[in-house]
């Protein structure tokens, strides 16, 4: 059998930064390294493996890009910060959905967004995302939007035609980067984005 060559902390950090092929071997790894940890958690938190496989995904979405960004530092492991990544997804992910349903699994509405000036608000701020999305391709905006949806790597790689979740998160992750860069010197479109992609 072969013996499957794990690369290190220090390493999987240099290929993240360089991209390419490289960069595409580091995610699997830490996907791989990390599937078992996560999956476990979300299942005995009320979660399915669907769940799981979702919050892994973005997880690591966020952990490449904070180490883009200089945001992580090394102070722990890469695991032990995707860890707190994850669960902290999955901690809002629970707290967002128990909001809009009640012990019978009635879906509620908050008072505040039955009221016309939410309601012109949220079209004002669809119509202008939508704006935004269309500067970057119909490609990054379909991704972007499915994402947005909450749809899994997986769907979004069925619907859309890629071979499998990692070159979905790939290319969201390169669509999401474009976006950041348009949007950049303009505060208010910056602040869009936030509440677009939080």
């Amino acid at each position: 059998m072969l013996k499957i060559l794990r690369i290190s902390d220090s390493k999987l950090l240099e290929h993240l930064q360089e991209g390419g092929r490289k960069e595409s071997r580091a995610i699997q790894q830490i996907l791989d390294q990390n599937r078992s940890k996560i999956s476990s958690y979300v299942l005995k938190n009320s979660g399915n493996s669907s769940d799981a496989e979702t919050v892994l995904v973005e997880g690591v979405t966020e952990l490449v890009f904070n180490v883009r960004k200089g945001k992580f530092r090394g102070d722990s492991s890469l695991s032990t910060y995707l860890f707190a990544i994850c669960r902290s997804l999955w901690l809002k992910s629970l707290k967002k959905n128990q909001r809009y349903a009640d012990d019978d699994g009635i879906v509620l509405m908050e008072d505040t967004a039955d009221s016309p000036l939410a309601q012109f608000n949220h079209e004002q701020i669809k119509s202008e995302v939508s704006f935004l999305l269309s500067s970057i391709g119909e490609a990054c905006k379909k991704v972007l939007e499915m994402w947005s949806q909450h749809y899994s790597m997986n769907d979004i790689s069925a619907q859309l035609g890629y071979k499998n979740a990692q070159i979905a998160m790939n290319k969201k992750n390169r669509c999401l980067s474009k976006l950041k860069e348009i949007v950049k010197d303009n505060a208010s479109h910056r602040e869009l984005l936030m509440s677009y992609i939080n």
